[in-house]
Formats: structure tokens, C-alpha cells, sequence
């Protein structure tokens, strides 16, 4: 797919963390260095992309993408390129979208999927977004990075433009842990207005989109928008007592609040509170709220099309019924957290040094692209003395303030505007992740302010309920606790924090109910085969991850109210089929993400080198586990079973083995051991002795299982060094040899 000419450094990933996001550091592609990204397209698709008539198409042209910079030239030979954005359509200098995975779904280029260059034909500095970007990164608002690049199509220079990062799975993978929840773009008119109480009432398309306002952009098959709906209904629908609780429960009411601090802070009017717009809603999966994320933040630092934004009351924004910002500024402790938020950003880095810092260093590098910019000039005038003088001087038209006299005029007003300076009133958001699988309750939270004390309560089968404190091991006001459960069924959770002023804070509001045993509906987890390549394949000529289900007992079980997946955090991730099993028969089911090929077809893969499965249950509106394994380091073709068939031990299946695996069979060791009868090498010495070395004749690598399947050894180099403390009985070898064969047999510790 690609050709490449590395130059220099091999790039990682340094991370920091901003509250509840990691961001990543500004490396390749949005280093501090004027890059240049070179299109070639075919003439017809040149014309085509800009003929008048195609102003609104969103078709994505087959095209050639080169990165020059310093550090790295490199090619991709197909990628996806079009018009983006909105008024730029229709402007002389023109913004577009770079698409990775138009004609390869996992296709991408330096973690990213796609790229988006902006023209910002309307900002005469060509660095509002990019500092805002900056701005919000660096003080714990989540948003894109960007830099600046020069834009060539067909050999033809098309001028100075931000390449800013897209807001996607991918970016929230390098953000936020088990990033795999809903997220929704907001667009005009996003206002978060009640339309009704099901998810349904909000997947609606205004008359002159081809998107929804609210649209889905992950696990868009599942068109889930029950958290949303949830959200809007509680901010419209509960009393002004009812509100706190109803919305902390459902949303990051605090991240929320810096995050409006800091957009009201650079004037960003064309965002939820402004305009109803630009913004995106995250559904995390680890505590099941909302989180807010701004974007398209080039109308700010002085772009005004109307409104006096330099002035604007912090407390009185808009004169709109925006629930999310005008319910949240009627409660005292919201109103004193928000204030608190925007004094430390305005201390922090809402300063005129910070801007023109970084303002006159991207100036500096940016002088002669920007001279040369042809399309510069075409929508508003805008010349060469014009770009230069930029970061200091005011423009007049839609630009009333340059980007130095915005800041420090917004600071003042800000200053005078806000509440009286005040310590942090304290805030406190728990969760816990559910359900238990291992007898030890995982609980979290995020404090900030000056706590005293950080306790979880926790009530285990409805009794009295004890306090268990939580512990901030990284100083970075993640509270932790690890809570043993085992013996209980049901737990009611929930987190305190008592703070220097006196006051007491609980999060959840109710306290959360997870269950911390499983159910035994005899539904069964009976064989997995994690890493199929050659051994089985399905209708379609596949060979996919496949898994076997069962039923124990003498009842037949209905399958389709539960659930299959392979992420605790997301235990309704896959519904099972409309399938009633009998006992003793046998379901298969091909974990492939090829789920257009029928119902027995789950949209995720497993991991040979590690993972988990799980069957889910819902019960009492929380999630419950039937069953569950978990295995590591399993080689091609090799299944992971239960031997004797729907009872017995986890334990390794081959070819050579007994028994070998068996999809919709049983699995019946004929020696009852589930390991080779006859070894096919020898390991030596067998039996062996605890504190000795184990050969294993032209072995690279493999490992040792005991019976229950756990991993309790490795072979390196040919040999496994007992460990001093290894209990006495059988366990099971598996190793690869040096030809490339995958090698089984017993051995014997006394």
C-alpha cells in the first residue's frame, strides 16, 4: 500500500495527562514544523472535486497522499480526498478531508484514519484554531492537535492550511481507556431540548442535511441513543432539587464546566451555548456518563459575526434556553465550580504571554508560506501586511480584535465579571466497574479540591453497609480501592469524600448496584478457538475465531436475553441469538466482525495472545455474568475447552491431542486428562522435580498449564525452570518448535 523514505526518528507516544484524557504529544503529523502534504488525483477528479456543482458532495476521490517534513517522507497510494466543512465550501480557498480507510476499513496512516486541512479562510492570522486547540490540550479540556502544513494538489500550491486531528474512534482509543462507547456528533441545532423520552425522538435529519443533528459515529450498527435521551430528559424534565442528582448521575457535570470556561474564555460562539453546535457527547464505557468535547473552534480569539463576545457575562451567555449551560448556572455548587475553573485557566494559561508566544513562534515559520498564498486573499482581501501584523494588530470587519488584544481584553472582563476568587469547593465523581468476576470490587473516583477523607461505601446483600478507604497512589485525584466481595451476591456502592470546609459529597447520587457472583442459568461457555486459520471454516470459506456454547443441567435454555462479549465494560456488546439450546447440544458461533453473514456471526475477533469471554446477563438493571473464561498465549488451530464437555477444566486442544477440538461435539478426553496420550517429543526429565530445569528437545518457545488452564510457566530457548513452590500433579506443555510445528504433551511434578 505504501512506499516510504523514513527519515530520522522512529516515533512513540509520550502522554500527559489533562483530568480524565490522556493526550497525546504533538508528534508526527502535528509536530512544530511547516510540513507539506502533496495530493495527486486524476485530472477528470480534479475537475470534478471542483466544479461548482459538487460544492455539497461529500464523494471521496481516489487520490495519492505524500507527507514531506524533516523528519519523515512518506507515501500512501490510495486514500480518499474531498470538499469539507460548511461556508468553505463555497470559498475561494477551500478546506478538505484526507480519508485513509476510503478504500482499506483498516487502513491507516500514523494512527490515523483521517485528516482534516482547514483553510480558515476567514481568519486573517490562519491561527485561532490552532491555539485554541493548544489552549484546551494543555489545561484539561479533551480536543484535536494540530499544526500547520502546505497544501499541494497536483503540483499546484493551494497555500498555508491547519491540519487538525479528526474526532473518531481513534482518537478516542488515544485518549480514554475502553474507548469504545457511543459517540455522538452535535451539529446546529444541537440545543439538548426534550423531543421525547426514547432514543428514537432524537435521531432525526433537518430538512437541509443528509445528517442527523445528534449523529452516531461509533457502534453505529447498534444505533443505541438511550444515554442521550436519558441526559436530555433529566436536564429538561427534573425540579430544580431533582437536578443535581439526576444529571451527575448521567454526565461529567465538572469537565463539562471547564470545558465552557474555557470556551467562553476564547469566545467561541459557534459552539452548544452560543449556537447550538460543535460539539461532540461521549458515553464512557467505564462509568456509563457523558462527557463533553468541543470542536471546530476557528470562529474564536476575536472572530465576531455578531455579538460582543470580549464582554460577554460569563453567567449569562446566551439568551437561549441551552439546558446544559442555563440549568447547570441555577446551582450554587455548579455556579462555584465554574467560577473557580475559569479563575485558574485565566491564571493559568488565558494569558496574553501564552498566546503571543506561541502565536509569534508559528508566525515566524509560517511568513513565506502565507506570502505565497494565492487563495489567501479571495474571500475577505486579506494581504501579506495583513497576516503579519496578525497576532497583535485588530483587522475591523468580522475581525474586531487581533488575537493579543482579544486575550488580554477578555482576562479584564473576565476579572471584573466573575465571582470573587474562592478555594475549590470540592467535587467527587465514583464508579464502579461491573459486574464482579473475581470476588475484589474495583472501585474509582475523581476528587478534586482538598479532601480529607475519600471512603467507598459499600452494602453487600442488603446489610448495613461498611466504609472502605480509597487511596490516590499517582497524585493525580484518582482514588482507588480494591474491595473483596467473595461470598456475597449483590453489592450497593457508593463514594464519600469529606472536604476541609466541612462539606460532604456522594457520588453516584444512588448508589450503584453491581452483582459479585454469577448466575447459573447452565448456559455455558464450552470451547474457543481464539486463533483460527486453518482448522474450521464457515460457510462463507472463512476461517474465523470461532466459539462453542452449551447447556448443563436438564432444562433447555432460551439464548436470546443475554449477551456475549469479550469487554467486562461492555456487557451487552453482542446479542446472543433467538436460539432456545437443549441440554447437552451445541451452539457455534464464529467471532469474525462479519456480522452481515448472518446471526451467528458476533461483530468482534479474540485475542490468541490474551482475552476474555464472557456471557452477560441483565438483571435488576444491572450486568450480570453466566460464564466466563480467559486464556493467553494459545496458539493457531488450538482450542481452549472444557474437558469433560460443559463441567470440566479449561484445558488446551490440538491435532495430537485428546481430546482434539471438537466444535458441536462434545469434549470427551478418552484418558481424562485432555492432554496427548502419547507425547509427540519428550520433555526431560518427566516426571520432573521441583527446583530442576525441564528440557524440551528443539523448542523455541511455549508454556506450562496446570488443569484448571492457568499458565504457570514459560519455555524459553528449550527450557522451563521449575519453580521452587510448584505443587506436585500434572500439567500440560505446549510449545512450538524450530520447524514451525506446535508440540503438545503431559508432564508430571513431584
Amino acid at each position: 500500500m505504501r512506499g516510504a523514505l523514513a527519515v530520522g526518528l522512529v516515533f512513540g507516544m509520550a502522554l500527559r495527562v489533562n483530568g480524565q484524557w490522556t493526550t497525546p504529544e504533538p508528534v508526527l503529523p502535528f509536530q512544530d514544523e511547516l510540513a507539506e502534504v502533496r495530493i495527486t488525483l486524476s485530472q477528470e477528479a480534479e475537475e470534478a472535486l471542483f466544479h461548482p456543482d459538487s460544492v455539497w458532495s461529500n464523494y471521496e476521490h481516489p487520490a495519492t497522499f505524500v507527507y514531506v517534513s524533516e523528519l519523515l517522507v512518506d507515501t500512501v497510494e490510495q486514500v480518499g480526498f474531498r470538499l469539507r466543512g460548511n461556508t468553505s465550501r463555497t470559498a475561494g480557498k477551500k478546506s478538505f478531508k484526507v480519508s485513509f480507510d476510503r478504500f482499506d476499513e483498516e487502513a491507516q496512516w500514523q494512527g490515523l484514519d483521517k485528516l482534516n486541512l482547514n483553510g480558515e479562510h476567514n481568519d486573517v492570522s490562519m491561527m485561532r484554531a490552532r491555539n485554541v486547540h493548544a489552549f484546551f490540550n494543555d489545561h484539561g479540556v479533551p480536543s484535536s492537535r494540530a499544526s500547520h502544513v502546505k497544501l499541494y494538489i497536483n503540483g499546484t500550491y493551494r497555500g498555508l492550511y491547519t491540519n487538525v486531528e479528526h474526532i473518531d474512534g481513534e482518537w478516542l482509543e488515544q485518549r480514554i481507556p475502553n474507548a469504545h462507547g457511543n459517540l455522538w456528533k452535535c451539529t446546529y441545532p444541537a440545543n439538548l431540548l426534550y423531543n421525547g423520552p426514547d432514543g428514537e425522538d432524537y435521531q432525526y435529519t433537518p430538512g437541509w442535511s443528509s445528517t442527523r443533528v445528534y449523529e452516531l459515529k461509533t457502534n453505529e450498527a447498534a444505533d443505541d441513543y438511550s444515554a442521550l435521551a436519558g441526559l436530555i430528559d433529566a436536564l429538561n424534565n427534573a425540579s430544580d432539587a431533582e437536578l443535581p442528582c439526576a444529571v451527575e448521575d448521567r454526565f461529567d457535570v465538572d469537565a463539562y464546566l471547564r470545558a465552557a470556561a474555557a470556551e467562553i474564555l476564547v469566545g467561541h460562539w459557534d459552539n452548544y451555548i452560543g449556537n447550538q453546535n460543535n460539539f461532540y457527547l461521549y458515553a464512557r464505557m467505564e462509568d456509563g456518563r457523558l462527557t463533553y468535547v468541543p470542536y471546530d473552534v476557528d470562529n474564536t480569539l476575536g472572530v465576531q459575526w455578531f455579538g460582543e463576545w470580549i464582554s460577554q457575562d460569563p453567567y449569562n451567555w446566551t439568551s437561549e434556553n441551552r439546558p446544559l449551560y442555563t440549568r447547570l448556572m441555577g446551582v450554587p455548587l455548579y455556579r462555584d465550580l465554574f467560577t473557580w475553573h475559569m479563575r485558574d485557566l485565566l491564571g493559568a494559561g488565558f494569558t496574553v504571554e501564552a498566546f503571543e508566544a506561541r502565536s509569534s513562534a508559528w508566525l515566524a515559520e509560517a511568513l513565506e508560506a502565507a506570502q505565497e498564498d494565492a487563495f489567501y486573499p479571495l474571500d475577505y482581501g486579506f494581504d501579506f501586511e495583513d497576516f503579519a501584523a496578525s497576532v497583535s494588530a485588530n483587522y475591523g470587519q468580522h475581525i474586531p480584535y487581533g488575537i493579543a488584544p482579544y486575550v488580554g481584553g477578555r482576562a479584564a472582563m473576565a476579572d471584573l465579571q466573575l465571582d470573587p476568587p474562592a478555594p475549590h469547593p470540592g467535587w467527587v465523581m465514583g464508579w464502579t466497574t461491573g459486574p464482579v468476576v473475581d470476588g475484589v470490587l474495583q472501585v474509582e473516583a475523581r476528587v478534586s479540591g482538598e479532601a480529607v477523607t475519600v471512603e467507598a461505601w459499600v452494602s453487600e446483600d442488603g446489610g448495613a453497609g461498611q466504609t472502605h478507604p480509597l487511596s490516590d497512589p499517582d497524585a493525580d485525584g484518582l482514588y482507588q480501592a480494591s474491595i473483596p466481595v467473595a461470598g456475597s451476591v449483590q453489592a450497593a456502592v457508593q463514594v464519600q469524600a469529606a472536604f476541609t470546609d466541612g462539606a460532604v459529597r456522594v457520588s453516584p447520587c444512588t448508589p450503584q448496584t453491581v452483582w459479585t457472583a454469577p448466575a447459573d442459568l447452565g448456559i455455558r461457555l464450552n470451547e474457543v478457538m481464539p486463533l483460527n486459520n486453518s482448522f474450521l471454516a464457515d460457510a462463507f470459506g472463512g476461517y474465523g475465531d470461532w466459539v462453542e456454547l452449551t447447556v448443563v443441567g436438564d432444562a433447555p435454555r432460551y439464548l436470546g436475553n443475554h449477551y456475549l462479549t469479550n469487554r467486562l465494560t461492555e456487557p451487552q456488546r453482542w446479542p446472543l441469538p433467538n436460539v432456545t439450546l437443549d441440554p447437552g447440544s451445541h451452539l457455534l458461533i464464529w467471532c469474525d466482525d462479519d456480522p452481515e453473514q448472518g446471526p451467528l456471526h458476533a461483530p468482534f475477533k479474540l485475542d490468541a495472545e490474551g482475552d476474555d469471554l464472557y456471557i452477560m446477563t441483565m438483571e435488576n438493571g444491572a450486568p450480570r455474568v453466566l460464564d466466563h473464561t480467559s486464556w493467553s498465549a494459545m496458539p493457531p488451530n488450538v482450542s481452549w475447552a472444557r474437558v469433560p464437555d460443559g463441567t470440566g477444566p479449561w484445558t488446551a486442544c490440538a491435532a495430537t491431542t485428546d481430546p482434539p477440538p471438537t466444535p458441536d461435539a462434545p469434549n470427551e478426553a478418552a484418558n481424562g486428562l485432555g492432554v496427548p496420550p502419547h507425547p509427540t517429543a519428550a520433555p526431560y526429565p518427566n516426571p520432573a522435580t521441583r527446583g530442576s530445569v525441564v528440557t524440551f528437545p528443539n523448542a523455541r518457545s511455549g508454556a506450562i498449564r496446570d488443569l484448571a488452564g492457568r499458565v504457570v510457566g514459560r519455555i524459553e530457548n528449550g527450557i522451563w525452570p521449575v519453580p521452587d513452590e510448584l505443587p506436585a500433579g500434572t500439567y500440560f506443555a505446549a510449545w512450538l518448535d524450530r520447524s514451525g510445528h506446535h508440540m503438545h504433551a503431559p508432564l508430571l511434578m513431584h
